[in-house]
């Protein structure tokens, strides 16, 4: 069956499915879908003319781009051959932040602005 790379990168590391590949270790594991991270970066990049970067956020890929898996995930990401010299030059970034859409609106309140569309008054 086909499985893509969301359900697989979306996979709870306790999920019932991991028992199926009893022979895959755990760094194993963290590699393979640091691997697999890498290659749905890459084909992004591809998909989106996105070679001006890649921003990866999120707890999960904190884990996965953690020890091993950054080499894994730069290896799976460089392997693609097409348009390798644009591939090269264009820059992953993990940005760590939490709440960054709370944070961005506080900073946009705090600059005074005011929405131009009321949807709801307060009660």
């Amino acid at each position: 069956p086909f499985v893509s790379y969301e359900k697989v990168l979306t996979l709870d590391t306790r999920d019932p499915v991991w028992s199926a590949l009893p022979e895959v270790t755990e760094v194993e594991r963290s590699r393979m879908l640091a691997a697999i991270l890498g290659r749905f970066a890459v084909n992004l990049v591809h998909c989106y003319g996105a070679w001006q970067g890649v921003i990866l956020t999120g707890a999960r890929a904190k884990t996965l781009l953690a020890g091993a898996g950054r080499q894994a995930f730069e290896s799976a990401f460089g392997q693609r051959r097409e348009f390798t010299r644009l591939l090269i030059s264009t820059p992953v970034w993990r940005v760590e932040q939490r709440e960054a859409v709370l944070a961005g609106a506080a900073e946009l309140l705090a600059s005074g602005w005011t929405p131009d569309v009321m949807l709801r008054s307060a009660a």
